[in-house]
């Protein structure tokens, strides 16, 4: 090459082959301006080499191009001054080095110049290059070896790493710097040592509760915990931090000690029959019944839990029905029907009770008769809605179980829920039907004795409202017969008594609209078809007969409803009539006439089932 026309091609073959040294003897005459850079490459290769004297000369010289003048390459310049950095400190000049280092402002070169500080163990230099370099962790772990802690600290804010975290605050908290110490070892997640450092330095209870509970509930921590507040008398609360720990002996013994056992059965989140015959026995011993029975039923010794329920006395007495209704065990449902009937006492107990046993344990039969029983009760004592919600929550369990509902249970419901929707009728101002359905309860007033003057006085006003003169005469004439005379109201006496005076059989005719199973026309609050004998399913909201051209439904209880009537019925209170539960208008079905025959006949279909049943009892 160099004999050839094109002599420089020989610089740049000695340059690929890193062959830097003939490189620069050529460069010298075929293009000196390559000079510093042929320079600066030789002294790396001669750094690598271990001959950093050398090297340091030649990265000196790079720096001067040929003609005297400095190169101003600035990558070339960081580079050379970088090597010149990292060879004064392998020759020993480590103040040069690393006074060049710092006014070198590549990240990268400034830590290949921190590592060769750390490994000939300038440490301090080293440091103050890696945080130069935003290495933080690695500056920040050098000086806490060191023990500059005053470096080390702008630093930690900068530092993820646990480990080193965790290194810082030892150190604090050996200096007495709590809080700061408390901050590290939030920040490394480090909880135990969070929780130790609050309950054995900083007396802070309450923050390391709260750490406990939001960030770690591991067994050493709640050990530690145990371990504070057993000192300070905290029993209660060294019980629940034992059973976290894992510790349920210590903790069974100093609940049992203090007397604290519920506080130990809280606290567990299983419990083996092992623990429950150890609570349910020091209750026992206790004599608090009612607490061992709960914890001899759960260790599975129903027949002893069920015992103890008897001696706990009415309080428990919810518990042990459940208890029964779960195990479903003859001998037990037998020992608790003869309880609830008196048979130990010589006392029953209140209906309901049974009532809710023969519900539980599927014996829906008996559960009827209960729940007639009880509404007859609660009726007579005038409260109509609770002897409602019985009867109801009953047939809806028979309708569910596909048992016949019995002709006089269904018409008990019929006549409370007639009254029941008498109020909302008036509000509407559908004077006719709230009459109607008073003349309907007034068939049956002896089943209200305690409201039995108020409900024949509403129901001749009623009437004369809706110009039903012969039906407001009727009542007139009960309500002045001598065991309801003296309970008419002074405002109304007067005017009732003008009505029962006037016999009249003036009355306009009852509206009628087609029974839903062979068309026929029926009145509209008669509901037995007296063409196809049918018992045709109730309004829940106007009490009349359901017809298909407005077939609707609560879509909560399932009830038929005449959907204009009772979307109408939702203005005025926007619960279902029937089930008490919230509703709109809106969540009403229009039912098709297809789907509303079908609907019909299903609920027409338990009454025949009904009839079938009480023609076989009969």
């Amino acid at each position: 090459f160099l004999k050839s026309s094109k002599p420089i091609l020989a610089l740049e073959l000695r340059c690929d082959l890193h062959d830097w040294l003939l490189a620069l003897n050529l460069a010298k005459t075929l293009r000196p301006t390559d000079e510093p850079m042929i320079c600066r490459k030789l002294a790396t290769q001669l750094e690598s080499q271990g001959n950093y004297v050398e090297a340091l000369k030649l990265f000196e010289r790079s720096l001067i191009n040929p003609y005297g003048s400095q190169v101003e390459d600035e990558k070339h310049i960081m580079l050379a001054y970088s090597g010149i950095s990292r060879c004064s400190i392998k020759v020993g000049e480590v103040n040069r080095g690393v006074k060049i280092a710092l006014e070198i402002n590549d990240p990268q070169q400034i830590i290949e110049i921190a590592v060769v500080c750390e490994n000939m163990r300038h440490l301090m230099e080293a440091a103050q290059l890696y945080e130069r370099g935003n290495l933080y962790e690695k500056a920040a772990s050098i000086y806490i070896s060191l023990k500059m802690f005053g470096n080390a600290t702008p630093l930690m804010s900068k530092v993820k790493s646990p480990k080193l975290l965790s290194q810082f605050a030892k150190t604090k908290e050996n200096e007495g710097n709590f809080r700061e110490a408390e901050a590290a070892y939030e920040k490394a997640e480090d909880w135990e040592s969070a929780i130790r450092l609050n309950l054995n330095s900083l007396d802070d209870y309450e923050r390391a509760r709260i750490i406990f509970k939001t960030k770690s509930q591991s067994a050493n921590c709640a050990t530690l915990l145990a371990g504070y507040c057993q000192r300070k008398g905290m029993k209660k609360d060294a019980i629940e931090y034992l059973v976290f720990a894992g510790n349920k002996e210590e903790a069974f013994i100093t609940a049992q000690a203090c007397d604290e056992m519920e506080v130990f059965a809280n606290a567990q989140k299983e419990f083996s029959v092992e623990d429950e015959l150890k609570i349910a026995q020091f209750y026992e011993g206790k004599s608090r019944w009612g607490e061992a029975a709960v914890h001899y039923s759960k260790a599975g010794s129903h027949t002893k839990a069920l015992k103890l329920y008897f001696e706990a006395g009415e309080e428990y007495i919810e518990r042990a029905i459940e208890m029964v209704a779960s195990v479903k065990q003859e001998n037990l449902i037998t020992l608790l029907t003869d309880h609830l009937m008196g048979e130990s006492t010589g006392v029953p107990m209140d209906p309901q009770y049974l009532f809710k046993l023969s519900l539980l344990t599927g014996n829906l039969r008996q559960a009827s008769k209960m729940a007639y029983s009880i509404a007859e009760t609660k009726q007579e004592q005038g409260n109509y809605k609770n002897a409602h919600s019985v009867l109801f929550e009953m047939m809806q369990k028979m309708r569910i179980n596909n048992l016949p509902i019995t002709y006089e249970l269904y018409q008990k419901f019929l006549i409370l829920h007639s009254y029941i929707i008498v109020k909302r009728l008036v509000k509407m101002n559908e004077h006719e039907d709230s009459a109607r359905m008073l003349n309907r309860v007034c068939k049956n007033i002896s089943q209200f004795p305690q409201h039995a003057v108020t409900i024949l006085t509403s129901t001749v006003i009623e009437a004369t409202r809706a110009n039903m003169k012969a039906t407001a005469f009727q009542w007139a004439c009960v309500l002045f017969r001598p065991e309801y005379r003296e309970g008419i109201a002074e405002q109304y006496k007067k005017r009732i008594e003008n009505i029962a005076r006037k016999p009249t059989k003036e009355e306009p005719d009852e509206k009628q609209s087609k029974c839903p199973f062979c068309k026929d026309l029926v009145p509209e609050a008669t509901l037995e078809c007296p063409t196809c004998q049918n018992s045709i399913p109730f309004c829940i909201a106007s009490g009349k007969h359901m017809v298909v051209d407005d077939c609707g439904k609560c879509p909560k209880c399932n009830y038929p409803a005449l959907r204009t009537y009772l979307i109408r019925s939702l203005e005025i209170e926007n619960v279902c009539p029937m089930c008490g539960e919230e509703l709109t208008g809106d969540e009403i079905p229009q039912l098709s006439l297809e789907e509303a025959v079908a609907y019909l006949k299903e609920r027409k279909l338990d009454f025949s089932k009904k009839r079938e049943e009480e023609e076989k009892t009969n």
